[in-house]
């Protein structure tokens, strides 16, 4: 006994299939960002300030560290400042971050909270601003890396 197809079953099926690859792809873009960053900036001494870069990453979500290790394909943190900015020391990590092994590769990774900052050179008043790039995973995906920009003024 053989099933007949009709071209109506076919175009059904097809529907059904994009309308799957669809709801997958589009499910990473509905997620509410994991982790929020918060920049300060303080005096350090004359004509000197340490800015940090703070950021909150929700439970069960993680960031990569600055040098995250493994194949070389992962996304790490950084913190670029705008053109003009004196950068005396930095960017580096001020919280240190924790190796886990991950499909056989040794990475290193942010949970909780990171912390990454500069020590720059300016004049009170002056304009300070960059952008911080990450890419927040879970045990099941990563979300598409951001940039998140920031203005701050020297106090």
């Amino acid at each position: 006994m053989s099933m007949i197809f009709r071209p109506r079953t076919y175009f059904a099926l097809a529907i059904t299939a994009l309308l799957l690859a669809f709801s997958q792809t589009g499910f990473a873009q509905t997620i509410k960002d994991p982790v929020q960053w918060e920049f300060s900036v303080k005096k350090t001494g004359k004509g000197t300030y340490s800015l940090i870069a703070k950021a909150q990453i929700a439970a069960q979500w993680h960031i990569y560290a600055m040098n995250p290790g493994g194949d070389g394909e992962l996304i790490g943190t950084t913190l670029r400042f705008d053109k003009g900015t004196k950068l005396i020391k930095g960017p580096e990590e001020r919280s240190p971050a924790h190796e886990e092994v991950m499909l056989d590769e040794h990475v290193r990774l942010h949970t909780g909270q990171a912390e990454i900052g500069a020590l720059i050179r300016g004049n009170s008043g002056q304009k300070i601003s960059g952008s911080v790039e990450y890419q927040a995973c879970n045990d099941r995906m990563c979300l598409p890396p951001k940039t998140k920009t920031f203005s701050i003024s020297l106090p």
